[in-house]
């Protein structure tokens, strides 16, 4: 089996500090809808005011997560050498 990087559709992309390998952290295609679908059955109020959980899920995964690095805070690992990210 080839190992290979995230197939992300929400998300961002950054190089390991080890092998400077391009990285994926966020949600696959799959991934994005199953999040969706449970925020908007979480969140009939926000639903109800316009909001969807696709909105939610871009937000969440394109902004919010890239201005707290989150792939140092949730220690991943680089795909290709397994080093675990720290910046």
């Amino acid at each position: 089996m080839k190992t290979q990087m995230k197939d992300i559709e929400y998300g961002y992309w950054w190089n390991c500090e080890h092998c400077n390998e391009e990285n994926a952290y966020g949600l696959t295609e799959a991934e994005a809808l199953e999040y969706a679908r449970e925020w908007e059955a979480d969140n009939a109020d926000a639903v109800a005011e316009g909001d969807t959980g696709e909105r939610v899920a871009d937000w969440n995964y394109n902004v919010i997560a890239r201005e707290r690095d989150a792939h140092v805070e949730e220690a991943h690992k680089c795909w290709k050498c397994s080093t675990v990210a720290t910046k």
